[in-house]
């Protein structure tokens, strides 16, 4: 009986840590908050998470923003103006009636996936298409990797091996000449005969 509970508790242990490691290899996006407010929309904090899905209303929302990576966009959804809420209340007649509420400051959360490409985030209005808000995300995934330099999408790209290549060929050195050379023994041999036949 406890070997065969030593042996589960193993399975489940295994279990546990293959699905952790699929979460980090799988479920890793990129969380971005925004202050929206009648000024305009600022970004307050961004930060990458394992294991979450990404986010995303296709279609909706008083906002749609795009997140690109190397100039292709990687995910393009709406958001609703977070300001916005809306409710029932009760009149003095014990009648419901909806109720709009407009805050002076709302927050709202973008989640999309992680790209280790990843340049800039734009915001436009829904329905004017006017740009609302731009900001580079090129920080976020170079920190990200920075200190997480073993992750899949951090690893630099192999750097190709140079082909082999024979050494020159190393030329042959000209022997050089030996004993006197042909033209210095003619001018001593015709120097002798003019000194023999002046004696």
């Amino acid at each position: 009986m406890k070997m065969i509970c030593c042996v589960l508790a193993s399975l489940v242990v295994l279990s546990c840590l293959a699905l952790a490691q699929g979460d980090q290899e799988t479920g890793k996006v990129v969380i971005v908050h925004l202050a929206v407010s009648d000024s305009g929309i600022t970004e307050t904090n961004s930060s990458v998470v394992y294991g979450l899905p990404p986010d995303c209303l296709r279609g909706e929302g008083d906002y749609t923003y795009s997140a690109r990576a190397s100039g292709v966009v990687i995910s393009e959804c709406g958001f609703y103006d977070p300001r916005v809420s809306m409710g029932d209340e009760l009149d003095t007649g014990g009648s419901r009636s909806g109720v709009v509420n407009v805050a002076p400051v709302g927050d709202a959360v973008l989640i999309f996936p992680f790209n280790p490409a990843m340049l800039t985030l734009d915001i436009e209005n829904s329905t004017t298409h006017e740009s609302v808000f731009h900001a580079d995300m090129s920080g976020v995934a170079r920190d990200f990797c920075a200190s997480h330099p073993d992750d899949v999408d951090c690893a630099p790209p192999a750097t190709p091996t140079p082909l082999a290549t024979e050494p020159p060929a190393t030329p042959v050195p000209t022997p050089a000449p030996s004993g006197c050379p042909l033209g210095l023994a003619l001018i001593l041999i015709a120097g002798l005969g003019i000194a023999v036949a002046k004696k």
